[in-house]
């Protein structure tokens, strides 16, 4: 540094670095990765010297993969191109941005930040959603929407006093991409320090559910079907439970979430597909046609094997001597069903319907995929979960009318009605009025493990499930 020359601060380093290009940065002001990293630390550098605060977000672009399909490469390019300068159009000076694995990443300063830089994701938010194209292949105008998946904090009100940036977008990168729950639907989420202690446990999660699948900390249960006419197990639906030996139980509405971010979810599902035909082979097989045991499939697993999935469930049955009519695959549809998604899914489970395996929708009614899926027939169960069995039973409930207008509808469509959650007598009665055949609930049984189910299924050949309970030993 020559002599008289002031020394940079770091804001005056960061503009510096934003305004010089690395090698073909021609995007500018849009950096890339590495630059992004630099940039953010001399950020932190002005933030911890002054009396300012910093805003840090990472957007999850969704939906972005359309433009490929309908234009191909150079239509995705130039979708990015319009997605960049919109971001550039609804960010004040005092913010900079660039591409990330998952999307985007924001950063500003300043005493106004955080009302900033949400008004300027809100903005954001709805233009990607209107967003359209002309694709080069047909000449016809596509609409993309766009939706976007957001993490924020405020620096250092939400994290403390920090030099490490990696720290930091790490935050705001676990708020924006951490959560299944909010697939296909455009949120906003705030950094907190719980997420962190979640991640770790997910984390976890994911490095030890391998070694449970070798050991007898994962095993299945069955929660029997049964025919309320006459108190007899038609079927069972199998079920998960994981003890792990340093977290205990995990329940599988934590554990399966965390498979389905990535291929594990193909794994698991296969391991509960081996146990479960294996069961079945040897021990339900030789019972009458209608006797299956059904097993929950995710969205994600259909996805990841995709076309293989005939040859992978016929090899498994063939493996297990297990018929296929002794399996159904029971698909949530307000889990997996998406209207850009439900079509594949649907070739998907026609090819294994093929090979025997039936088809059940589980929380019948609350996505987008059932009523093709029953219009077509490949669907051929309903299942009712146990929230819809309170209201539609109930007197007292708007809901009241329907059940007897759904069963006077599949009566004519060969489909079969299963009513889950039945924990009371007056429900089972109110099922037997509506001419209900199928249910399974506490009432009847809970989960039990493989032996305990074949015990209760040769007591109800004598002893018919039903009020009075029946508690298995």
């Amino acid at each position: 540094m020559s002599e008289g020359t002031t020394p940079l601060g770091p804001l005056d380093e960061l503009q510096a670095l934003l305004r010089s290009p690395v090698g073909d940065e021609s995007y500018a002001p849009f950096p890339s990765q590495p630059k992004m990293f630099d940039c953010g630390q001399h950020l932190l550098k002005h933030i911890n010297q002054v009396p300012t605060k910093g805003f840090f977000a990472v957007l999850e672009i969704k939906n972005i993969s359309r433009s490929y399909v309908y234009g191909g490469a150079l239509a995705n390019l130039m979708v990015w191109g319009e997605i960049l300068k919109i971001t550039r159009e609804c960010f004040p000076g005092n913010f900079y941005m660039g591409r990330i694995t998952p999307g985007l990443a924001i950063h500003g300063w300043g005493d106004d930040v955080q009302s900033q830089g949400m008004a300027a994701l809100v903005e954001l938010e709805a233009r990607l959603a209107s967003l359209s194209f002309v694709s080069p292949q047909s000449g016809h105008r596509i609409d993309i929407h766009i939706s976007i998946n957001v993490g924020f904090l405020v620096y250092p009100d939400d994290c403390g006093f920090l030099d490490d940036f990696t720290n930091v977008t790490r935050y705001a990168a676990l708020t924006s991409i951490g959560f299944e729950a909010y697939q296909y639907r455009s949120r906003m989420q705030r950094f907190t320090s719980a997420l962190i202690a979640e991640s770790d446990r997910n984390s976890y999660i994911a490095e030890r559910v391998e070694d449970a699948y070798a050991t007898d900390s994962m095993a299945m249960v069955y929660q029997p079907r049964v025919d309320i006419r006459t108190g007899r197990i038609v079927g069972a639906e199998a079920l998960i439970r994981w003890d792990e030996m340093t977290l205990g139980p995990i329940a599988p509405n934590e554990f399966i979430p965390v498979l389905e971010s990535g291929r594990q979810i193909v794994a698991f599902t296969m391991f509960t597909l081996d146990k479960v035909t294996k069961y079945a082979a040897e021990n339900v097989a030789h019972r009458t046609d209608d006797f299956r045991l059904s097993v929950n499939i995710s969205r994600n697993f259909l996805n990841w094997v995709g076309e293989g999935i005939t040859p992978l469930v016929s090899d498994l049955l063939e493996r297990n001597h297990c018929p296929g009519r002794c399996l159904e695959f029971e698909i949530t549809e307000s889990a997996y069903f998406h209207k850009d998604v439900a079509d594949t899914i649907k070739l998907q489970l026609e090819r294994v319907k093929q090979l025997g395996v039936t088809v059940s929708l589980d929380d019948f009614g609350s996505g987008y995929g059932a009523l093709t899926l029953l219009a077509e027939g490949v669907a051929t169960t309903i299942k009712i979960d146990t929230t819809t069995t309170r209201s539609v039973l109930s007197r007292n409930s708007p809901l009241h009318g329907f059940l007897p207008l759904l069963i006077r509808t599949i009566a004519t469509s060969n489909i079969q009605l299963v009513v889950e959650g039945v924990e009371e007598e007056w429900q089972h009665r109110a099922l037997l009025d509506q001419d209900i055949t199928l249910a399974q609930g506490f009432l009847y049984s809970r989960p039990l493990p493989a032996a305990d189910l074949l015990d209760l299924i040769e007591r109800a050949e004598n002893e018919p499930l039903g009020p009075p309970i029946l508690t298995p030993s």
